[in-house]
């Protein structure tokens, strides 16, 4: 079947869930799993766990609620979602989410370790990229994605690394569409009260 009026995007994970999901309300499951990094931290040299946030909507989200908790071995199919939040002050807020489309549950009588996976394409208009001067050889790429469903376009923010993000404003103009292949980490930055700032970033890994 040849669909004509879909998009490309979509990912897959697998790890540990933890905690059992939560429901904020009837519809919707959120819950947590444990990925471990395929790469050293340069600074640690080891190889990282990031704890990834998904929801899951509608019959998905009763799903989770029924088949997982805490500890089990999980792969799952999702994809990107831009969510809009506007504040009590009229603020308007853009959230990126990874809706879970898909669950297959290990069972816990087979062995092994989880084998940790985390993999995500997204095929989209090239809108630009720019330095983030707070960093060292850090970009910040930005994708629109035309949602047939959704009917509004949605923006997407990639972190880039290196020789990479230098390359990238050289190779693309602007309305150009690409794929892009992406996995995602967690990082972290302490403020100078002390508070820790969590964060979850689309680390771009391809771009054709």
């Amino acid at each position: 079947m040849v669909k004509n009026k879909s998009t490309v995007n979509f990912g897959i994970c697998q790890g540990v869930v933890r905690a059992n999901p939560f429901s904020p309300m009837p519809g919707i499951a959120m819950f947590d799993v444990r990925v471990k990094s395929n790469r050293k931290n340069p600074k640690t040299k080891r190889y990282e766990v990031h704890v990834l946030n998904f929801v899951a909507k509608g019959a998905v989200a009763e799903e989770a609620r029924k088949t997982i908790h805490d500890g089990s071995i999980v792969f799952l199919s999702f994809h990107l979602e831009e969510r809009t939040n506007v504040t009590d002050n009229g603020v308007c807020n853009f959230h990126q989410e990874r809706v879970v489309d898909k669950i297959i549950v290990r069972s816990p009588y087979e062995y092994g370790a989880p084998g940790y996976t985390n993999h995500g394409v997204l095929q989209g208009k090239y809108i630009g990229i720019t330095k983030i001067e707070t960093a060292e050889g850090i970009y910040d790429l930005t994708i629109m994605l035309n949602d047939p469903v959704k009917r509004r376009p949605q923006h997407f923010s990639f972190i880039v690394y290196g020789v990479l993000g230098e390359s990238i404003e050289k190779r693309f103009v602007k309305g150009q569409t690409v794929l892009v292949e992406y996995k995602i980490e967690k990082s972290k930055r302490t403020r100078r009260d002390g508070k820790v700032d969590h964060f979850t970033n689309l680390v771009l890994e391809k771009i054709v």
